[in-house]
């Protein structure tokens, strides 16, 4: 059981000690939209079967773990300069009774999942697990760092799909690994975050 604090944000505390915090970027349509950071835009996060909606739900594949979903104050792409509060977010998680000392997992979807690399290259934090799912991608997405897992997945209607040679080409040079999943932008999202051998991998257990 987890329990959810509004903020700029939403954020899911289980009960006992956390084993590691998950942060997951949002995809362009689940902003706030200029509204604001009201119950009704935070419920936004919710859709598409995301982290926060497994974690608002009590999913186990998300047990122990503190839930972070930062959002988006406008419509528009994760920058790097968004790491400077995303980091507070985290900090603050973090310190919370029974927080765990470091961040787990970065994950995004959408333009999310091409945040995920932008926010780790710019973050303080050492993310030892970077998941991007359906990325929206563009040429310009820096490398994952050095060290990291990486996972993605994309379906067949991922944005971007033109720069997805080099990309993967990228990513499984640096160690990662690509799945591909014969679904639809949203179900990619679903079916990604539903799969427990993504978790285990991206825990290292698998």
């Amino acid at each position: 059981m987890h329990r959810r604090i509004e903020t700029r944000g939403l954020l899911f505390v289980p009960e006992g000690a956390p084993r590691a915090l998950i942060c997951f970027l949002h995809g362009v349509g689940e902003s706030a939209e200029g509204a604001g950071h009201g119950h009704d835009q935070l419920q936004r996060l919710l859709r598409h079967g995301s982290p926060a909606a497994l974690a608002d739900s009590g999913s186990p594949l998300l047990e122990g773990c503190l839930v972070l979903c930062p959002q988006l104050p406008e419509r528009r792409s994760w920058e790097a300069a968004d790491a400077e509060w995303v980091d507070l977010l985290v900090s603050d998680a973090l310190r919370a009774p029974g927080g765990h000392g470091a961040p787990g997992l970065l994950t995004g979807f959408s333009r999310g999942g091409a945040g995920v690399f932008r926010l780790a290259a710019a973050s303080k934090h050492r993310w030892p697990a970077l998941w991007a799912v359906d990325p929206a991608l563009q040429p310009d997405l820096p490398p994952p760092p050095a060290g990291a897992r990486v996972l993605v997945h994309h379906g067949t209607e991922q944005p971007g799909a033109e720069h997805r040679p080099a990309f993967n080409a990228r990513i499984e040079g640096a160690g990662g690994a690509v799945i591909p999943l014969a679904a639809d932008h949203v179900q990619t999202c679903r079916q990604a975050y539903s799969d427990p051998e993504a978790y285990a991998r991206l825990w290292g257990a698998g």
